[in-house]
């Protein structure tokens, strides 16, 4: 009856639902960010490029309690001072933007590179808002936002030119918020 008993409460457990949000052991080793200072450069991106990558580091900074700041010196993956290095990068058929924590350790993230295929991004319809969603995506990822169907964090192309698809979800702004 004990066993029964133990097997049906373990089981119940087992099926409550569990909210997409701040990831303590997250999906990919990307880890959590060090603190509430989130740093960024640029590797190899052209100017034009350079924007959807600004407007991605605005979206954390405009609608979190993080402190985003630019520095343009030491600049690079392995070797740079900065939280995240941006790419402009030829990636896999299909692959839109991709975020790889370069030195993730004790669950923390201390630096990170986001690579972004501009040319995979502009195939479809809606590019203005399919480049952004996916440079506020792949930022998502660096402060360890996992996937979800809700906002910016969704995989794929924007449903639509809503606003909601370049944004991040309530839960994962206040748990960030919560952290820092």
């Amino acid at each position: 009856m004990r066993a029964k008993l133990l097997s049906t409460v373990t089981l119940g457990l087992t099926l409550l639902p569990t909210p997409a949000a701040f990831a303590d052991y997250p999906e990919e080793p990307w880890g959590k960010p060090v603190d509430g200072k989130h740093t960024y450069c640029y590797a190899n991106m052209t100017s034009s490029e350079q924007e959807p990558a600004r407007y991605a580091m605005r979206r954390l900074r405009d609608t979190t309690d993080m402190t985003i700041e630019y520095v343009g010196y030491g600049c690079g993956r392995y070797f740079g001072y900065n939280d995240v290095t941006w790419f402009s990068d030829n990636l896999p058929p299909g692959v839109r933007g991709r975020y790889v924590c370069d030195d993730c350790r004790g669950g923390n993230s201390y630096k990170g590179s986001v690579y972004i295929d501009f040319a995979e991004l502009i195939k479809g319809e809606d590019d203005w808002s399919d480049i952004r969603k996916t440079t506020v995506h792949e930022v998502g990822h660096s402060v360890s936002f996992r996937h979800d169907s809700t906002s910016a964090m969704i995989q794929g192309e924007v449903p639509s030119t809503h606003w909601r698809w370049r944004s991040y979800s309530a839960s994962d702004i206040d748990d960030i918020n919560r952290f820092f």
